[in-house]
């Protein structure tokens, strides 16, 4: 179960198998990535971004939409779009809100910037982008569900 979602009493595969049911329903890749944006903003309480990338995107006769790499994008994602590989690549929590200097190493902070590559049989199709600048951080139940959205 999710954090504070809408996902009480449901399942996680069960929302991600309704999630795949809405998915094929809609006409074009840009209200795909419009549901899935906003399951993620509902479920994690965070904001969040999908972004297609190059060479399979954009779709013949389909609506203008932002493209990587043509378009700028956060370091993050960038990162991910580069690696091509799956997992769940992740921003630190700033200098700010780590405790004293020196107790910790950057990766032991959880991540407050979460970019997770979208890929069919090991070819990019792009990159959800999720982050709560302000905090909580991600937890670990939170990567598993936005790796099992990019893995639909």
């Amino acid at each position: 179960m999710i954090g504070n979602t809408g996902l009480q009493g449901e399942p996680e595969w069960k929302h991600l198998l309704n999630l795949g049911e809405q998915l094929l329903e809609l006409p074009n890749a840009a209200a795909q990535c419009q549901l899935i944006t906003q399951t993620i903003q509902i479920s994690l309480g965070c904001q969040a971004n999908v972004w297609l990338a190059r060479p399979f995107y954009p779709l013949p006769g389909e609506p203008d939409i932002p493209i990587l790499p043509d378009v700028p994008a956060p370091v993050l994602v960038m990162q991910a779009l580069q690696s091509g590989q799956e997992g769940c690549f992740t921003g630190q929590q700033p200098a700010s809100k780590k405790k004293k200097a020196g107790k910790k190493p950057d990766h032991a902070y959880p991540p407050l910037a979460v970019a997770v590559p979208i890929l069919n049989h090991c070819n990019l199709l792009g990159i959800v982008h999720v982050e709560r600048p302000e905090g909580p951080a991600f937890v670990a139940s939170e990567l598993n569900f936005l790796e099992g959205i990019t893995a639909h």
